[in-house]
C-alpha cells in the first residue's frame, strides 16, 4: 500500500517545481553517460519565443457534471490538491505564454451543442477552443464547424501529452476534429467499470478476481458465476426493489449498459479501420457475443438488477441502478471511475476490474468510455488556430506533468480507491480504454436505444434490429466521409 503521508509531499514538491518561474518547466534533467563523457540533457517544455503579449485565451466548454471533471479551470487556490493544480497550471501556463485564459462554461451537453452551433453559423468568434462532448455535437462536425487538428502546426499530436489511442480512433482519412490530451482529466473520469464488494465477496468464500484479470482470464463467463452466487432473496417475495428490501443481486447496472458489455467484448456496430468507418456488426461472432450477454443480463434470477438514472443515480426509494452498492445489496456495481468520488465515505472495502473479455481467446480488455467526454476542438470562427493549438500544447504538456499525477495518485488512488490491487486495475483500465467510433460520431445512437432495450426485454430481435438500421448508418457513414472529403 501507498503511503499517503509520503505521496502527498511528492505530489507537492512536483507541484511547486511546475509553478515556479522561467523558460521552461523546472522538472529537472536527464543525465545520461557515454563511455567516460556524461552530459545533462535538459528536460521540459519548450517556450522560448512564444510571448503572446497579454492576449486573452478563450476556452468554451461546460461545467462539472454527473461527478466529472468537465470544466477545464479552477476560480481559486482552496488547498484542495487536485483542485490548486489545475489552477496552478493554468497560471503557470499564462505566466509563461503571457496569456490570459478565460472559460465560459454552459451546464449541459445540448446547450453547447445549440450555442455553438448557432455561433459558428452566424460567424460569431466566441471562443479559440472548445470542449465538445463528441457524440451530442455530431451534428456541427458534420456541417464542417470545427478546424482539421492535424492541419494545425503548432503542436506535435504525437507527443506523450496526447492520447493516441483515442485520437487514433477518431481520425478518419487522415482528419482529426477533435481529440483527447492531458490539458483535461475529463477521458479517465468517464471510463467505464465494474466495482465490487470486498467483504461480500469474502463471505461469500469467493476468490476475488483480481487474479483473474492479471492471468487473462478474466471473462464473462466467470462474472456470470459470481453473479448467480451472490444473488438471494434474503426472504422477499421477488427481485423487485423496495427500499427496505433484503434482496441481494449479482451487478446492478443501467438499460444503457448492455452496448458497452458488447464492446467490451470486442464487437462493435461500426468500427474505424484504417481511418475508414466500416459497419461490422453482424457476424457469427457479434451473435455469439449477443448470446453471452442475454446469459449475463439475466434478470429472472437476481443475477442483475436494472436501476434507472432519474432523480439522481443513488435515490434509494426508486432504486436507481447506483442505489444498491452502498446499501450493501449488490456484489458488483457498473459506473464510470469518476464515481470513486461518491464511493469514499463507503463503510466496506471495495475493489474495481475492468470489463470482462467475451472469452480467453480475445486478445486484450476494452474497456468503454463514455461517449460525451468532452474533448478539444477549434472552431472555424476561432480567428487564429496556430495561438490557439500552441497554448493549448503547452497547457496539455504541463498537465501532464502535474495535474495528471494529482488526479491520478491523489483523487483516485489515494481517495478514491482502498488498496493496491486496485490501484493496478485501474492502470489495466485505463491502458485498455477506447472510443466507441459509432457513438463518437453519432452514428450510432437510434440503433444503441433499440440494442439496449432488446437485450432488456430479450425478445429475440436483434437480426431484425441490425436489418433496419444498416441502411441508414451507412448513409450516416457516406454522409460523413462526404463532409470530411
Amino acid at each position: 500500500m501507498f503511503k499517503k503521508a509520503t505521496l502527498l509531499l511528492l505530489i507537492g514538491a512536483m507541484l511547486t517545481s511546475a509553478a515556479s518561474c522561467g523558460t521552461t518547466s523546472d522538472v529537472g534533467t536527464d543525465t545520461t553517460t557515454s563511455g567516460d563523457t556524461t552530459t545533462a540533457a535538459p528536460e521540459g517544455y519548450d517556450y522560448s519565443g512564444k510571448n503572446y503579449n497579454g492576449k486573452t485565451f478563450r476556452v468554451f466548454g461546460m461545467d462539472d457534471i454527473y461527478t466529472m471533471h468537465m470544466k477545464f479551470d479552477r476560480d481559486e487556490s482552496n488547498g484542495e490538491i487536485l483542485n490548486d493544480a489545475i489552477y496552478d497550471r493554468n497560471r503557470l501556463v499564462e505566466d509563461k505564454l503571457n496569456v490570459v485564459i478565460e472559460e465560459t462554461t454552459v451546464a449541459t451537453f445540448a446547450e453547447v451543442n445549440n450555442t455553438l452551433g448557432t455561433s459558428i453559423l452566424s460567424g460569431d468568434d466566441i471562443c479559440d477552443l472548445a470542449l465538445i462532448p463528441p457524440s451530442t455535437c455530431c451534428g456541427i462536425i458534420i456541417e464542417g464547424y470545427f478546424k482539421d487538428l492535424r492541419s494545425i502546426g503548432s503542436w506535435d499530436l504525437d507527443a506523450e501529452w496526447y492520447n493516441q489511442s483515442y485520437n487514433d480512433a477518431v481520425t478518419l482519412n487522415g482528419k482529426m476534429y477533435f481529440g483527447m490530451s492531458d490539458a483535461t482529466i475529463a477521458l479517465t473520469d468517464g471510463i467505464w467499470a465494474l466495482f465490487f464488494n470486498e467483504d461480500m465477496m469474502e463471505n461469500l468464500k469467493m476468490d476475488k478476481p483480481y487474479d483473474l484479470v492479471r492471468d487473462g482470464t478474466w471473462t464473462t463467463d466467470k462474472l456470470i458465476s459470481y453473479l448467480k452466487a451472490a444473488a438471494s432473496l434474503n426472504g422477499d417475495e421477488d427481485w423487485s426493489w423496495h427500499m427496505n428490501g433484503n434482496a441481494v443481486y449479482g451487478l446492478s447496472t443501467v438499460g444503457t449498459t448492455h452496448y458497452r458489455v458488447t464492446n467490451a467484448m470486442g464487437e462493435k456496430l461500426v468500427e474505424n479501420q484504417d481511418g475508414k468507418l466500416v459497419f461490422t456488426a453482424g457476424t457469427d461472432r457479434f451473435y455469439s457475443v449477443i448470446d453471452k450477454l442475454r446469459t449475463l443480463m439475466d434478470t429472472s434470477s437476481g443475477a442483475v438488477y436494472f436501476g434507472g438514472t432519474n432523480g439522481g443515480d443513488f435515490n434509494m426509494e426508486s432504486g436507481q441502478y447506483l442505489a444498491p452498492f452502498p446499501s450493501q445489496r449488490t456484489l458488483f456495481q457498473t459506473a464510470e471511475i469518476c464515481k470513486t468520488q461518491s464511493f469514499r465515505e463507503l463503510e466496506f472495502d471495495y475493489g474495481v476490474v475492468p470489463y470482462p473479455k467475451y472469452d480467453e481467446n480475445q486478445s486484450s480488455y476494452y474497456s468503454p468510455i463514455f461517449e460525451a467526454c468532452v474533448a478539444f476542438s477549434i472552431p472555424i470562427t476561432a480567428p487564429d488556430a496556430e495561438f490557439s493549438a500552441s497554448v493549448w500544447d503547452a497547457l496539455a504538456y504541463e498537465g501532464g506533468q502535474s495535474v495528471v499525477p494529482a488526479y491520478r495518485e491523489v483523487t483516485l488512488e489515494q481517495k478514491g480507491l482502498r488498496n493496491d490491487d486496485s490501484i493496478e486495475m485501474l492502470g489495466i483500465i485505463t491502458d485498455s480504454a477506447f472510443p466507441d467510433a459509432g457513438s463518437m460520431f453519432g452514428i450510432s445512437g437510434s440503433f444503441r436505444t433499440e440494442f439496449n432495450t432488446e437485450i432488456t426485454n430479450n425478445t429475440g430481435a436483434m437480426a431484425s434490429i441490425i436489418d433496419k438500421h444498416k441502411t441508414s448508418i451507412q448513409e450516416k457513414i457516406d454522409e460523413l466521409v462526404d463532409a470530411i472529403g
